[in-house]
């Protein structure tokens, strides 16, 4: 996890890294071998010395993302010689340094939820471009509450795009194919078009080790059932997929698995 890897970075050069907010919090991520290493909130009552209280790493990242440039990076002593103010990106150049190869995940790790978790995008999400612009707030909408794995719907107060999973009829011409990277047929409609939608779908699963999600898939429109074909498909999967289906032409397809017969 991205604080995780500066505590490290900053623990092994015997450095802190410090911040503000917008909101005139100040945080900072303290490294030292002495059992202090950890992340904090300084507080600096009138009239009173300052005093500290300790963060979850989750917590830290949440500030992390609040950060009020330039971070102020400096020893253990504070000795003005080595004061360094630092943007944050900067700071993840000096981490990527030192542990080659550590920031490639953190810098994908772009949205925060409600609930406070990060989620990072996958390498091979199945994240619509329609939908990519939508996620910092439909992130912000989100509270896992504990869970590890999640299909949230998120309603917006207006039109945010359109949905290619359409109602079908008896009038409509029905095919099935697969779709790279999946395992079983979908079930497409020819010849028609995009409807308006209000709503986002995503999917999110919770890291086995740390504490964040991972985002398998966004796109607009409504929550659907699994396919029949997928491993979570349950009672509901053949109703919601014998009247609905995807838009011909919206999503690539293995030509050769193409079909007109109903393979599930």
């Amino acid at each position: 996890m991205m604080t995780r890897i500066i505590l490290s970075f900053l623990q092994v050069s015997n450095k802190t890294l410090e911040w503000t907010t917008s909101d005139g919090r100040t945080f900072q991520i303290l490294g030292s071998y002495s059992g202090r290493s950890a992340y904090w909130e300084r507080f600096f009552p009138p009239n009173d010395h300052p005093y500290r209280r300790q963060l979850t790493w989750s917590d830290a990242l949440v500030a992390w993302k609040a950060a009020i440039e330039p971070l102020t990076l400096y020893s253990l002593r504070k000795d003005e010689e080595g004061v360094e103010q630092l943007t944050r990106e900067q700071v993840l150049d000096r981490v990527e340094q030192m542990f080659p190869g550590s920031m490639e995940r953190g810098r994908k790790m772009k949205y925060i939820l409600a609930s406070g978790e990060a989620v990072v995008d996958r390498f091979n999400s199945h994240v619509h471009e329609n939908a990519t612009r939508l996620l910092p707030a439909v992130f912000a909408k989100i509270n896992t509450q504990g869970r590890k794995f999640l299909i949230e719907e998120v309603l917006f107060d207006r039109i945010v795009g359109e949905t290619v999973c359409v109602l079908t009829t008896d009038a409509d011409e029905i095919v099935w194919a697969k779709r790279p990277k999946r395992f079983g047929h979908s079930r497409f409609v020819k010849n028609r078009k995009p409807e308006p939608c209000d709503k986002v779908v995503v999917i999110l699963k919770k890291d086995d080790f740390e504490d964040y999600y991972v985002l398998i898939t966004a796109f607009i429109g409504h929550r659907p059932e699994p396919e029949p074909w997928d491993q979570n498909a349950n009672s509901n999967s053949l109703a919601f997929w014998g009247s609905h289906a995807l838009i011909w032409g919206s999503e690539e397809v293995m030509h050769d698995t193409l079909t007109t017969d109903c393979p599930w």
